[in-house]
């Protein structure tokens, strides 16, 4: 997102030769000068634009809000576990309460604490990241970007996906590996 800048109450504006033109002939037609006219377009076309942007402004709070009711991508009930008590702490709380929960939860089968917090943590900002990007460029949203941009989102939510998805292999991978080797013990 852009930075607003202090304002000056100069605008530059650059704009195709035939939109330059069309707003000149307009200017000559109304007896104004182009700056005039700028004026007149931006002040005519300013309210929609605050509301565009305060609707903008609240769909994005609202995701902020509902963030915590996003799913959580797994069937590993420790995880799921785990990822829903951080979800419920504030952000600087988040690290002790993976933790602890992973403590809590954990059976002797389980991988290690730290493994499970390393992939809820993985989980957690990769899903965070996908609700985010779906939410902020929903159909309704999408038909505002140009061609090339649309398709670089959907790049962007395709890796976010692989990357989800890898992040599951590994621990299913892991927990079955851990499994061969609990049954390799078992044995005698």
């Amino acid at each position: 997102m852009a930075k607003p800048k202090r304002a000056t109450g100069q605008v530059t504006v650059r704009c195709g030769v035939a939109i330059h033109e069309d707003l000149l002939q307009i200017a000559t037609l109304l007896g104004i000068d182009l700056n005039a006219l700028m004026n007149e377009i931006i002040r005519t076309a300013l309210p929609e634009f605050w509301q565009r942007a305060r609707q903008v402004n609240q769909r994005l709070v609202a995701a902020r809000l509902t963030g915590a009711d996003m799913a959580i991508p797994t069937e590993e009930l420790l995880l799921k576990q785990v990822i829903l008590e951080a979800r419920k702490r504030p952000d600087e709380e988040r690290m002790l309460v993976l933790y602890d929960a992973a403590r809590r939860y954990s059976s002797p089968s389980d991988p290690p604490v730290e493994d499970t917090v390393g992939t809820a943590i993985e989980i957690m900002d990769v899903a965070e990241a996908l609700f985010r990007l779906k939410g902020a460029t929903n159909d309704q949203w999408r038909r505002y970007l140009k061609v090339d941009q649309q398709q670089q989102l959907a790049a962007i939510e395709q890796r976010l996906s692989e990357a989800l998805k890898n992040v599951l292999r590994e621990r299913t991978k892991q927990l079955k590996e851990r499994q061969a080797g609990e049954d390799h013990h078992e044995e005698p």
